[in-house]
């Protein structure tokens, strides 16, 4: 009785359980019932060795099973739990469709192949707790249309599909508990499509304990969720579906049609129906939630007998695949023997006797077999001898309960009563092919140019060849398409099939066609009137045209006959006419326009004679060349004219002035040493560039100049016709005397750019030209070498959002405020240099001008203020804004120098605090060594790192016109570091100032005018010096922004004149020392000891002589002698003292002896 009592128990268990739950169907209640009261009846019976028992009811657990075992179709419930499964694979349960309850839970599965509980009707709970799945992809649990519970817990899910439960049309519970989620966008995606259904099906979805281990283990469906950030979405912007009603299969859905769907929210559906011995399909879009509706009645209608199954599927064209293996596929080689004899014309595939004798076949055989035990898909195949005989391919779709041979014998029985072309048959043989998996199904391939192409049932591994749909006059054309492995389809091989459009194919058959020296002037003679029709070509046409084009070039006759030569200047002239955006799209196909450049420079190349052609789009010229002294050449016209047959061209053999008003080139006398054959052309429009530079803007060359960003950082294009002049088999460069190209703006615009267009490249370039002069009306352009000329211009007026006043007055505010800065530096750096020099200058005064720390600072400030400054007057001119490489210099060393003036300030700023905030323990060995490797150092580093990233290109011409870097290494590698030591340096302007103040206040004897004065003169010291003003830029914005803009630019520009009237002018130990040297700036009226006034006044100018005096005095606390001179008020007027200047700061020098530190 022991194995009574373990089945016994393990039903009673899980009856409860399943009652509890309320997830069986009254029936199966009914079947717990009746397997209580069997169980009771059996003697020693064991269902837990999996054997098949009266109740259908299988116990495998336990039983260290390590895969699935072979499991008897009958089954309702089976227990694999306990064992050792790794693996589900998609084979495991296809026999047990009835199967209602399936327990997985405690083994070790970590995969699980797709679709392995496909067709599973009638599962309702399934149970795959404590594994080790960690992915839940999206075909693991489709086609389960009455699954109510899924047991996922106790696993390591990490991540779930958005898409794996879609089709779980019953779903009710959903348990997730004690997994390991990394909640991103498809657990996002497929809680809102939970919480979708939810909102709008009867079927409701209990998700139980999706915790996200990477939001703090909070629940998935109480997190706000914000993870797909690329627009993803659970559904498909525009979905389309196969659309087909009664066709015989699936399979054959394809050739049907295609829908697009209303919704986002459709998808796609079918449903197989078997009924009186036929099989049909209807398939389409449908509303999801009204689609799961329809699968769950599967468990009631997809049942042997009358049978009704229906699919759910995501995605567009999708709805083709019989994932559930609701049907039975396969393929039969049928043979019908015609009592007939094959006669010479039948054997022709090509004759009409032979279309006609076919073409009904098919349609016939699938008309006579249509209730058959299937539904079929008919292909003829061949005829063969002796007699007639009628190959066919049957694709045959049969419910999955009908057997092939049932559906065999059925045919035995039928084909030998059809009758074809009135013919009865004699003989039938049937031999089965193959399974669905060996072959394609035939779907229908609609293209935009060359027709429906109808691919017929293809085996795998072999190619179907059909007619193309339209053919070449005298010729079949036909196409391909490979059948691969998985029954799928490569792309077709359609390239050779004759075009839809008439006009189109015969151009196409022109490309094809072999071009000899006999044929080409037929062929450039059409050529040039199929393209005369130019409106309506297509991005294909132009391909055709201009591959026809080479081939002609490729000719002997094409250089020497008039004719050939005409027809091929009217083609391209004719390809001019096309619209800009299919010579974009055939530039991207085939480099057309690059093409169409370079047969323009070889037809005229080639020609050895004089020559002029003038089209209203290209005109070209060709001076043969004489023998003598090459006197130069000229070519104007009236660039005012788009049609180039009415702009005056005017032609000389000789260098000559461009007339007013008139647009042209002129080529140097000095450019050759004799006469040479000279070719030139004019393009009207630069629309064959634009379509190159639109597929090349992404990756110039270092010297390229783009049409659009890439060099500029503002919009910009072509402006002008397009002028190219060569000397064939010869490279012109490096001219002494300029090739001169005058050319007309066709829109205003800023910032003109003189550019060639390179034959190598294919890009516009700069190097060796330049604007010569330049208005609103014209540019002329001095280049040292021969090619294609244009201009290049912000066009839009982009490249700077201030007014014309302000940036004239602006830039004179900065050359001036420049050149004042730069004297002031230079003066205030040699007036350091030379004083401190000189013997002959008390050792009181001058001397100390450049021996302390201080003032060596500011020397090293003024060297870089000198240095930016010259940069800037000498750089920043427009003759560097023309030349990349020089533009980018300029940048460079603006970069440099700039960094190098803020890091003096930030040594400036840590110097000062050091001395008159912090006082005690401030020595520093080599300060100055040190100070001079972190200023000159530190920005040499930025800038080498710039410079390495991006291959220079952080450099370059700005908007506003102005080399500098460009917007996002401008605030990483300049911005920054600024603002860095603008913070910085206010700190220290702010502690200073308080120092100052205080000690002001509470020493100083002068009278309060006086003392005011002083620290004003202070506090504007130190601004400049500190470099504080540069807090104008980061508050130029908003309604003040340009008066913030002035100030920044009035005074940053004047920094050095700043430095010079402080630490100079203002400073009477700097005019004492200059005195000292020049007698004649003496006063007859001056002493040689100073005057208490000025020694007070001189020590009042400063910023911070009260604090350094007084923090001295501080130092020598423990000297009696120093403590008596501490109470006296430090500024009152004392003879024994005088004023010495320290640098950017002044100290009382004492002649009594004293005991404290120098600071």
């Amino acid at each position: 009785m022991q194995g009574n009592i373990k089945i016994a128990k393990r039903i009673t268990t899980d009856a409860s359980s399943i009652m509890s739950t309320q997830i069986r169907s009254s029936e199966h209640c009914v079947g717990i019932l009746a397997v209580l009261f069997v169980s009771m009846a059996i003697g020693g019976q064991r269902a837990d060795a999996c054997t098949e028992s009266p109740i259908y009811v299988f116990n495998c657990s336990s039983e260290r099973h390590f895969g699935v075992p072979q499991l008897a179709s009958s089954a309702i419930e089976i227990d694999l739990s306990l064992n050792y499964l790794k693996s589900v694979f998609n084979y495991s349960f296809q026999t047990v469709r009835s199967l209602r309850v399936l327990y997985l839970k405690n083994n070790i599965i970590s995969s699980i192949e797709p679709n392995s509980f496909a067709g599973l009707v009638h599962l309702h709970t399934l149970d795959l707790s404590t594994n080790r799945l960690r992915n839940i992809t999206n075909d693991i649990f489709r086609e389960l249309p009455s699954l109510q519970v899924l047991n996922l817990a106790n696993n390591s899910i990490v991540t779930i599909h958005q898409h794996s439960f879609f089709s779980l049309a019953s779903l009710k519970e959903l348990i997730l508990t004690a997994n390991n989620l990394n909640c991103q966008c498809g657990e996002q995606l497929m809680k809102e499509n939970i919480q979708y259904r939810n909102s709008q099906s009867p079927f409701k979805v209990n998700v139980k304990g999706p915790l996200c281990s990477n939001y703090d283990n909070q629940e998935l469906f109480n997190i706000d969720m914000h993870t797909c950030t690329r627009g993803e979405s659970y559904w498909e912007s525009s979905v389309n579906c196969y659309s087909c009603a009664n066709v015989p299969g699936l399979v054959t859905c394809g050739t049907n049609g295609i829908a697009n769907c209303g919704k986002n929210t459709d998808v796609c559906y079918s449903t197989i129906t078997y009924n009186s011995n036929r099989l049909w399909v209807t398939a389409g879009c449908m509303d999801y939630i009204a689609c799961l509706d329809l699968i769950a009645k599967n468990n009631r209608t997809c049942v042997q007998g009358d049978t009704i199954c229906s699919s759910c599927y995501l995605g567009s064209l999708s709805n083709t695949k019989d994932t559930a293996r609701y049907t039975n596929e396969f393929v039969l080689n049928v043979t019908l023997e015609i009592r007939a004899n094959l006669t010479e014309a039948l054997n022709n595939v090509y004759s009409n006797e032979y279309a006609i004798f076919t073409r009904n076949i098919e349609i016939e055989v699938k008309n006579f077999l249509l209730d058959e035990k299937a539904g079929f898909w008919v292909e003829f195949s061949k005829l063969s001898t002796p007699q007639v005989t009628v190959h066919l391919n049957i694709h045959c779709t049969t419910i999955w309960y009908i057997t092939t041979d049932t559906v065999i014998k059925a045919l035995f029985a039928k084909l030998p009563q059809i009758i074809l072309n009135g013919l009865k048959v004699a003989k039938v043989n049937i031999a089965y092919s193959s399974d669905k998996s060996d072959f394609c199904p035939p779907v229908v391939e609609k293209t935009v140019d060359r027709g429906t192409f109808n691919w017929p049932l293809t085996q795998v591994s072999t190619s179907a060849t059909i007619k193309c749909p339209f053919q070449f006059n005298g010729s079949l054309s036909t196409a391909t398409k490979f059948c691969q492995s998985g029954k799928e389809w490569t792309n077709s091989s359609i390239a050779l099939c004759p075009l839809e459009d008439e006009q189109s194919r015969d151009l196409q058959q022109l490309s094809q066609t072999s071009i000899t020296e006999e044929n080409v002037g037929d062929v450039s003679s059409v050529l040039s009137t199929i393209t005369s029709r130019w409106d309506s070509f297509t991005s294909t046409d132009i391909v055709m045209a201009v591959e026809t084009v080479d081939k002609i070039l490729n000719t002997d006759t094409s250089s020497t006959n008039d004719g050939v030569i005409g027809n091929t200047v009217d083609t391209i002239n004719n390809l001019l006419n096309v619209g800009d955006d299919v010579l974009v799209k055939s530039e991207a196909s085939s480099q057309s326009s690059t093409r169409l450049i370079r047969a323009v420079d070889k037809l005229l190349s080639r020609i050895e004679k004089d020559f002029t052609a003038v089209k209203s789009n290209l005109a070209g010229f060709v001076s043969a060349g004489s023998t003598g002294a090459f006197s130069g050449y000229t070519l104007s016209f009236n660039d005012g004219i788009k049609d180039l047959t009415k702009s005056g061209i005017d032609v000389s053999k000789s260098a000559v002035d461009i007339g007013a008003g008139m647009s042209g080139i002129v080529l140097p006398k000095t450019m050759l040493n004799i006469a040479a054959k000279v070719t030139l052309n004019i393009y009207s429009d630069p629309k064959l560039f634009k379509s190159i530079s639109n597929q090349t803007k992404t990756e110039p060359s270092s010297n390229a100049i783009s049409d659009t960003n890439t060099y500029t950082g503002v919009e910009r294009k072509i402006n002008s016709k397009v002028i190219a002049a060569s000397v064939p088999e010869r490279v012109i460069t490096n001219l002494r005397e300029p090739v001169k190209i005058r050319l007309n703006h066709e829109k205003k615009g800023k910032n003109v750019s003189c550019v060639f267009w390179s034959l190598t490249t294919s890009e516009w370039r700069s190097d060796g030209c330049s604007v010569y002069t330049t208005n609103e009306v014209y540019t002329e352009c001095h280049c040292d070498h021969l090619t294609n000329f244009a201009l290049l211009m912000d066009v839009y007026d982009v490249g700077g959002e201030l007014s014309e006043s302000n940036k004239l007055a602006l830039r004179i505010i900065s050359i001036v405020g420049c050149g004042l800065s730069l004297a002031g530096a230079l003066l205030t750096l040699i007036i350091y240099a030379i004083f401190s020099s000189s013997r002959h200058i008390p050792v009181t005064s001058s001397t100390r001008l450049r021996r302390d720390n201080p003032s060596k600072i500011l020397m090293q400030l003024c060297a870089a203020i000198a240095a930016v400054n010259l940069v800037f007057l000498v750089g920043a001119q427009e003759y560097s804004a023309n030349n990349i490489g020089g533009c980018k210099t300029v940048a460079v060393l603006l970069h440099y120098f700039l960094l190098v003036i803020m890091c003096w300030m930030l040594v400036e700023a840590f110097y000062m605090y050091q001395s008159l905030v912090k006082v005690f323990d401030t020595y520093i060995a080599r300060f100055q060594l040190k100070a001079a490797v972190f200023s000159w150092g530190t920005p040499l580093i930025i800038v080498v790192a710039t410079l390495a990233v991006n291959k220079t290109d952080n450099y370059g011409y700005r908007p506003g016109g102005i080399c500098w870097l460009e917007r996002i290494p401008f605030y990483a590698a300049f911005l920054a570091p600024v603002c860095l030591v603008f913070v910085l340096n206010v700190i220290t302007y702010v502690l200073v100032m308080k120092q100052i103040f205080r000690r002001s206040s509470s020493k100083l004897t002068k009278t309060e005018h006086s003392k005011t004065g002083a620290r004003l003169r202070g506090a504007a010291s130190l601004l400049v010096l500190l470099g504080l003003t540069w807090s104008f830029a980061i508050l130029a914005i908003g309604d003040a922004g340009i008066a913030f803009l002035y100030l920044f630019v009035i005074c940053n520009s004047l920094q050095g004149f700043f430095i010079f009237m402080f630490f100079c002018i203002l400073k009477e130990d700097v005019r004492k020392a200059i005195k000292s040297v020049l007698p004649c700036l003496k006063s007859p009226y001056q002493t040689t000891s100073s005057t208490n006034d000025s020694s007070g006044t001189s020590m009042a100018q400063t910023t911070s002589s009260n604090a350094t005096a007084t923090n001295q005095s501080e130092r020598t606390s423990a000297n009696a002698q120093n403590q008596q001179e501490k109470k006296k008020p430090k500024y009152e007027v004392d003879t024994s003292k005088t004023t010495a200047f320290r640098g950017n700061w002044q100290v009382e020098i004492s002649d009594k002896p004293n005991n404290s530190s120098s600071a």
